[in-house]
């Protein structure tokens, strides 16, 4: 059987040696671009930037492509094929999505559905990169005077509205799950945790924003839950002393090992709902404890 790279190869020789003369037609070139692309998205590979990194493209051959995609992009005779081009790299994200990403997420759950999703936004961002160079025409001219999302906007979008929206409940579950973990001492994988979180930040345009405004805010809202189910327990168990030696562990752990996890205006956020739960919803109960620990003999007397 043939290697799939070497099928990739002749096929890029041949593309690049004829399909790429100026004589040939544009639809022509258009459609055999898009098939190469679609047949190395088929097979796994990460279409035209496989042949870069693997060495299979000479420099002439990155120049006739570059040349190519130019003529179908700038304001000239062959400019009627802009949309079509830049439909066609949003379809590429789209079947690639719904062909390889999504199978693979399909039946994985908690870390493992977490592990899969960064690895799945990594190959798409190197995806974006190489094809982002190869069609930078479309960004300065056809996309520029129509103002539709920039190359990289409309692949991450997709990932975001194909993706991301469609597992943001169950990654939701375990990023909580997992930092709770660690609030009780258990050692978790804190590169994951923050790969995913990560992924909100990237260039938050789109749907972006209303994904990482809420993936934060369920972090800050789990922690309330956590510290007001710690806070009762611990006013009945604990002494003042003892109580406010947790508050102080606590409000390190977060400050050194969550906040790092959320973006900076969420940081403050963070210890302000630590204090609330831990400290002001219970102040005056507090206040008491301190009493009794000080002047147990008083606090008897006046309960007799």
């Amino acid at each position: 059987m043939i290697d799939i790279s070497v099928l990739c190869y002749i096929l890029a020789k041949l593309f690049l040696s004829n399909v790429l003369d100026s004589n040939s037609l544009p639809q022509l070139q258009v459609n055999v671009m898009f098939f190469l692309v679609k047949l190395c998205m088929a097979t796994g590979y990460l279409c035209c930037c496989f042949y870069l990194l693997s060495g299979y493209m000479e420099f002439v051959e990155l120049t006739k492509l570059s040349r190519t995609i130019y003529e179908l992009s700038t304001p000239n005779p062959l400019g009627e094929y802009s949309r079509e081009l830049y439909d066609y790299y949003k379809k590429i994200f789209e079947e690639y999505i719904t062909s390889k990403v999504l199978p693979a997420l399909n039946g994985k759950k908690d870390q493992d559905l977490l592990q899969e999703i960064v690895r799945r936004w990594s190959i798409l961002k190197t995806m974006t990169y190489w094809l982002c160079r190869f069609f930078h025409y479309l960004d300065r001219y056809f996309i520029a005077r129509r103002k539709l999302p920039s190359l990289q906007q409309t692949s991450y979008n997709t990932f975001y509205n194909l993706v991301y929206a469609e597992t943001f409940g169950p990654v939701k579950d375990a990023v909580k799950a997992m930092i709770n973990r660690e609030r009780e001492g258990e050692q978790i994988d804190q590169a994951l945790v923050k790969s995913i979180l990560a992924i909100n930040a990237d260039n938050g345009v789109g749907s972006l924003k209303q994904h990482k405004q809420n993936l934060e805010e369920a972090i800050l809202e789990d922690t309330a839950a956590f510290y007001s189910q710690k806070a009762s327990y611990w006013m009945q168990k604990k002494s003042y002393n003892e109580y406010m030696l947790a508050v102080s562990q606590c409000l390190t752990h977060e400050k050194d090992t969550v906040s790092p996890y959320l973006q900076a205006k969420n940081q403050k956020k963070l210890l302000e709902v630590v204090e609330q739960e831990l400290l002001n919803a219970h102040a005056n109960e507090l206040e008491r404890k301190k009493q009794v620990d000080e002047f147990p003999l008083a606090d008897h007397k006046q309960v007799s």
